[in-house]
Parts: C-alpha cells; structure tokens; sequence
C-alpha cells in the first residue's frame, strides 16, 4: 500500500501546506509530493524514508510562518509636478500590496493579491489646500488615487493627512483566475479615512507595514513609507515626522514569531527523527529475537 507524503500547495499563493498521512506505517512504500507537482517515490529503504519525512517535517516548521508573513512589496519612488514650472511638488515612496476579494466560476470567493510596481506611473496635481496622487499600472488596467488634505489646527499649525482612497482595476484573468466577471471593471472607494498625518511644512514617514482596510472585499498592505504632499522644496523630502507605530519595536516582535516558529519547527524535526530511530532499532531487536 502506498501513503502519501505531502508537500504540496493548496492555493496560488506563496503559502505552502503541509500533510503527512495519518495512516502511514513505517514498514510501508511511501511517496512524497513536492509542491502538487512532482511525486518522489519511497522504498522500504529506512533511511530513505527518514530523508523524507525529515524534509517534510522541515518543510512544514519552515514554512508554517510564511503563512503569517507574506512576501513584502517593493518600495517605489513616486513623484507629481505642477502643471507650471514642471517642479516636483509631491513626493511619495512606499510599497503597496492589494489584497482583493472576488467571486469565482465556481460560486466561491477567491483573493487577489498583487504589489504595486516600481514602473507605476504617477499623475495628479498639487493645490494650496489639497493634493492628489494617482499611481497607474498594468496597461491602465489598475490604478489607485490617494487624495491629501491641509487643514488648521487649533494651536494654529496646519498638518495634511490622507482623506480618501480610490481604486479601480479590471479582473484580468491572469490576476483573478477563475474569477466569474472576466475583464470586468470595478471602482471602490472609501473618503472618509484619517491616515498618514504630519505638519504640513514636513513629510511623514512610517517604516512599520500597515494594512488600510478601503472597503469590506479591499485592503491595501503599505510598507515603507514616506510622503509630502505640501512644500516640497528642490525635489526633496523635508524633515519627516516619524509614525507612532515606528516608536515601538514591532519588528522586534515579528522577528520573535519567526525565531519561535523555527524552533518549534526544528524540535518537532527532531522528535520525529528520533521517533523514527527507535522504531527502526526496536524493529531490529525483534529480528534478533526471532533469528535467535
């Protein structure tokens, strides 16, 4: 009888799953599935199948955390100029990774995730009180606008925040596989957010990544950022004004998940290795007996 033992890939994502057959005995033929694709055969051979299981169980402790943390987006460098002098008058790095829910052909939903490219091309305009910034990419096929606003406080300095966020993209198959409305376009927008606040004479920076939930089915990963809607001055940022989230040690604490979920990877690792050990070695007490 021949066991399974899986590595394989139970969605189109980076993700990778992990399953080892219940079933499976120790004195049986195995095969081993890499990534949905291709199938090792398993002898009896004992070392063999401790090879395997080893690069399974290793598999699995390796990967359990890229499932928690995603492929991060490329930081690109976005500019706007005025319509005048041709000067630059908005500046924007960041990387953005869409998350998009859809419906699929067969009734259920899918995700679409996609970064934003470094080739994004950026329009918009610059006003006194009010900015924009429009980054398009994939042949026009999406784009997303980030509308800025400057107004005053009551201690009398004026600050700007991002007040709304707009995207359009068409279901491109090759981003929505199996997606029920091929090359339809959709529109969302939420203009009513509050993020990315700083004086307005200073630009804001925030190298903590931060999901923005646009609407119940869109969310936007940003990663990296810094931006100056107002004042740019000679092409550069001006002093940055630091997030909140920057002040505590988040990175820290994903550096601590992974640290954690490598080790519980690895001594799994070995308590299946040494499980497989014994078995072999009190296997081979009891053909001693017998032959004695």
């Amino acid at each position: 009888m021949v066991h399974p033992v899986g590595i394989h890939n139970l969605d189109p994502g980076p993700p990778l799953c992990v399953s080892v057959d219940p079933r499976a005995q120790f004195n049986a033929t195995y095969t081993c599935t890499v990534l949905g694709y291709s199938t090792v055969p398993m002898t009896k051979m004992s070392w063999l199948k401790t090879t395997v299981l080893f690069l399974c169980v290793f598999c699995m402790g390796a990967t359990s955390n890229r499932q928690n943390v995603c492929s991060p987006p490329s930081q690109g460098h976005f500019a706007v100029r005025d319509h005048t002098g041709g000067h630059i008058c908005l500046l924007a790095d960041m990387g953005l990774q869409f998350r998009i829910l859809y419906a699929k052909n067969d009734g259920k939903d899918g995700t679409s995730v996609f970064d934003l490219p470094q080739t994004a091309n950026a329009t918009g305009f610059c006003g006194s009180d009010s900015s924009s910034l429009t980054l398009t990419f994939h042949d026009d096929a999406f784009n997303v606008t980030f509308d800025f606003v400057k107004s005053a406080r009551r201690t009398g300095a004026s600050r700007f925040h991002v007040s709304a966020i707009e995207i359009s993209y068409t279901e491109l198959s090759s981003f929505f596989p199996g997606t029920k409305s091929p090359d339809g376009r959709r529109q969302v927008k939420n203009n009513t957010m509050d993020i990315f606040s700083a004086d307005a004479d200073k630009s804001y920076m925030c190298n903590t990544d931060m999901n923005i939930t646009v609407t119940k089915d869109v969310s936007i990963l940003v990663r990296k950022v810094q931006l100056q809607p107002f004042g740019v001055k000679s092409g550069q940022f001006s002093w940055a004004q630091v997030c909140s989230q920057d002040s505590g040690d988040k990175g820290g604490v994903n550096i601590a998940a992974i640290v954690i979920g490598v080790i519980a990877g690895v001594a799994l690792l070995a308590g299946v290795f040494a499980y497989v050990i014994m078995s072999e070695k009190k296997r081979q007490d009891y053909r001693s007996l017998n032959s004695d």
